[in-house]
């Protein structure tokens, strides 16, 4: 028997109508918009999970991977505030400012200036700039800018 051969079929206007409803509910799925995404199903659908978890709507949905994924969530916070402090730490033992009997300034990290002077900055701006940046200037009208197009 010959192998089955795969048959190219043009789209038509209903599946790119269908193919459209469906990437609209994917996206406010994946926002998550469960209420959005709940206008795209059939009020009786069932949403079935691995593990055989069903779902009536999506808001259900969310709800679950809500609290499935806090744990996940919480712990790669740590694990990143743990690993760009382990990387802030000096390579070499030379590099450390406080021992005086070895200390060479090539050896020193600068990552924590990378780090700490926008941290100074940014909070420069909450507290003081941000109050005094007006934001730009409008010179023109909008029916102006808009009048030609």
């Amino acid at each position: 028997m010959p192998p089955a051969r795969a048959v190219m079929t043009v789209p038509t206007d209903e599946t790119a109508e269908a193919a459209e409803i469906v990437e609209r509910f994917l996206e406010a799925s994946m926002v998550p918009d469960p209420d959005t995404a709940a206008r795209y199903i059939a009020d009786d659908l069932k949403i079935t999970f691995t593990g055989g978890r069903k779902y009536s709507h999506p808001r259900e949905t969310a709800a679950f991977n809500g609290k499935r994924y806090k744990l996940v969530n919480t712990l790669a916070i740590i694990f990143v505030v743990v690993v760009v402090y382990a990387l802030n730490l000096p390579y070499a033992p030379s590099g450390v400012p406080w021992d005086d009997s070895e200390f060479v300034w090539s050896s020193v990290n600068y990552t924590p200036l990378a780090i700490i002077l926008p941290l100074i900055f940014g909070l420069w701006y909450l507290v003081s700039a941000k109050d005094r940046y007006q934001g730009p200037v409008r010179t023109l009208e909008e029916d102006e800018v808009t009048k030609g197009l």
